[in-house]
């Protein structure tokens, strides 16, 4: 084998290793994304619960004392605002994390 032919050879070499350290680090981003995903998902179930269960028992002093209903607006208000902030949290995580491998060099 001459010069030219070693040096290809350990061109095409270098280029397999790189080919597969790339791969392994796009597999790396692309299973924590799914992770922060899964993450996120949990949070967004958890709070979801956590408001559903302050929403229904404001409900139930509202339904049993109605004269009274104005003092569990706040109530109810800040559940909701909870909710949605765990919605758009839920909304930004997810879109960071695709956007992260979208933008990973070798990403497909």
């Amino acid at each position: 084998m001459n010069e030219k032919d070693e040096k290809a050879t350990q061109g095409s070499k270098t280029n397999s290793i790189l080919d597969e350290a790339s791969a392994k680090a796009y597999l790396y981003v692309t299973q924590a994304a799914a992770i922060a995903i899964q993450d996120a998902v949990e949070n967004l179930r958890n709070i979801n619960s956590i408001t559903s269960t302050i929403l229904g028992v404001a409900m139930a002093q509202v339904l049993d004392n109605p004269a009274e209903s104005n003092r569990y607006q706040p109530v109810l208000d800040m559940a909701n605002k909870i909710a949605e902030d765990a919605a758009r949290n839920f909304h930004t995580v997810t879109n960071n994390a695709s956007e992260a491998v979208r933008n990973f060099p070798g990403g497909r």
